[in-house]
Order: C-alpha cells, then sequence, then structure tokens
C-alpha cells in the first residue's frame, strides 16, 4: 500500500511537468488520499485528490497523466521545459501497458482534450476526458468509463490555473 500511494504522488509530479511544457510553472502540489482498498490479487482501489496550479497560453489544449516505473522513465526529460521542443520519448505501451490493470505497467494515464484557457473567475468547468493516446493508440487511457467516479475539472483564479 505504502508503494502505491508514494507512486501516486511521483505519477502527480511527474506527470504534471512531462506534459505541461510550454507552461513549465506547475506548483502547489496537493495529493490528499481519501481511501485504499484491496479488490484481489494484484488489484486496488484508491479515492484521491489532486489539485495544483500552473499558468497557460492560448495554445494549450490537451494534458496527460502518467504514473511511470522508474526503471521505465526516460532518462532524457520528456519535455525541455526551455523552449518549445516537441516531446521525446513521451512513452508507448511497452512502459504503459494496454490496460488500466496491466501488471508491471503504468496503473494511471489520463489525457484531457480542449483544456479551456479563459473562464470565469473561480467557477469550476468540468475536463473533458480524452479516448486515445496520441503518441500510441494501444494505450488505454483511465477515464469514467473503465475507472468509475473519476472526475476532473478546473477553475480559473485570476493570475493560475487549479
Amino acid at each position: 500500500m505504502k508503494k502505491i500511494l508514494l507512486s501516486l504522488m511521483i505519477m502527480a509530479v511527474m506527470g504534471i511537468t512531462a506534459k505541461v511544457q510550454a507552461q513549465c510553472t506547475p506548483s502547489n502540489f496537493q495529493v490528499q488520499i481519501v481511501s485504499a482498498t484491496p479488490l484481489g490479487p494484484n488489484k486496488c482501489e484508491v479515492v484521491f485528490n489532486v489539485q495544483f496550479d500552473f499558468t497557460t497560453n492560448g495554445g494549450f489544449k490537451v494534458l496527460y497523466f502518467h504514473s511511470w516505473l522508474a526503471a521505465d522513465y526516460p532518462a532524457t526529460p520528456i519535455f525541455d521545459c526551455t523552449g518549445s521542443s516537441p516531446a521525446v520519448d513521451p512513452g508507448t505501451s511497452a512502459q504503459l501497458g494496454t490496460a488500466v490493470d496491466d501488471i508491471g505497467k503504468s496503473f494511471l494515464d489520463i489525457g484531457f482534450d480542449n483544456i479551456p484557457t479563459t473562464g470565469a473567475l473561480n467557477v469550476v468547468q468540468p475536463l473533458t476526458f480524452r479516448t486515445i493516446y496520441a503518441h500510441d493508440n494501444s494505450v488505454v487511457l483511465t477515464q469514467p468509463s473503465n475507472s468509475p467516479g473519476l472526475t476532473a475539472a478546473k477553475f480559473f483564479n485570476g493570475t493560475t490555473d487549479h
């Protein structure tokens, strides 16, 4: 269980920094583990809340989160946040798996489409989950249809996004 909780924290930091390429300013990470329930051999349900701030620009449209085994995470950062470099080795089914419960693979791969870059202050806006991982369509993304109860939203506070 401790390994899963540690993995969630690492995923939250690594997954966010991996895809916030042009922004590169995620901050104020908050991870709250609500519950963890064993479901059988090699399966566990973890309910958690993640909140963070980040700055966006008008071109920000897609965001991916991944959990990685440390041995599978590329030695070279996936995004070079010093410029506008394209993704380098963004992960495929070899590291991420082809099901949400592949043993020894990522246990959390989430994508969001059409992330709003403007909005009313402090008004919660639901996010749209991606159904296909653009870098390898054999990776099954975690979404409400295969993970009941999964929700995601953002809101604008005037200086950063949540």
